[in-house]
């Protein structure tokens, strides 16, 4: 935007991979990292607690505010000093709004979670969309998501998944659907988005995703009832239960 411009912060020019020349603001610039952090403020003040909004991304970060600059010509990512006063800036600004950050964030994404927000990861169920020889569920979930896992984020926090691209796709190739759903379950999910895509005409397909949402988020479940054999009619009846 033009006003970033105007306040004279560091602007370098760069590409991502293949694609068209970008500017991209030097987020340790004094002046914008300034700028960055009252735009947080105001965000809050804003839309913090707004019923409409279910969840915030800390999504301002790297590449489609994923924290990442991979593959970028140059740019980098902004010091641990300045990601860290970004971060705590949305924990200061969201105290009633949940927040999610993508689990490329490494040790700021712990930081996070330790001060109560959730995690996100876009690429659920990925065996292949972007190499043959590299995907998120072998060589990327298994860290990342241990990392993170020991820290009970879903205790505080929700808990967000996204496809790699259309979720077609998990059908066209024969990926296992109840493998990859109930790796969603098993680290806490809490949502799914679908993206865009149509989903696929395939009535095992259909079966499996709403065995999934029928299962993600929090469930409590009663495992033990105890009440009194007898109650005289007018009696109040004490209920003692325990609950998972």
């Amino acid at each position: 935007p033009e006003w970033l411009r105007d306040i004279g912060g560091e602007i370098v020019k760069t590409r991502h991979g293949e694609q068209s020349e970008v500017e991209v603001p030097v987020l340790d610039d004094p002046k914008i990292l300034a700028a960055h952090l009252d735009f947080i403020a105001r965000l809050g003040a804003r839309y913090d607690g707004h019923p409409d909004i279910t969840r915030l991304d800390l999504g301002s970060v790297g590449w489609w505010g994923e924290w990442h600059m991979s593959g970028a010509s140059n740019a980098s990512m902004p010091s641990p000093e300045a990601q860290k006063k970004i971060v705590d800036a949305y924990i200061a600004a969201f105290q009633k709004t949940p927040l999610v950050m993508l689990i490329g964030g490494d040790n700021m994404l712990k930081h996070a979670v330790k001060n109560g927000t959730g995690w996100r990861a876009d690429s659920l169920g990925d065996l292949g969309t972007f190499s043959p020889t590299w995907n998120h569920m072998f060589h990327s979930y298994p860290k990342r998501i241990q990392a993170i896992q020991d820290l009970n984020a879903w205790k505080n926090g929700p808990i967000a998944f996204e496809p790699p691209a259309a979720v077609s796709e998990f059908v066209e190739k024969g990926w296992p659907l109840r493998w990859i759903f109930s790796y969603g379950l098993a680290v806490h999910g809490s949502s799914f988005s679908g993206k865009s895509g149509r989903l696929p005409d395939d009535e095992h397909f259909r079966q499996e995703l709403e065995r999934f949402l029928r299962r993600l988020g929090y469930r409590l479940v009663m495992k033990e009832l105890k009440h009194p054999k007898q109650a005289k009619p007018g009696e109040t009846l004490k209920l003692a239960m325990k609950w998972q």
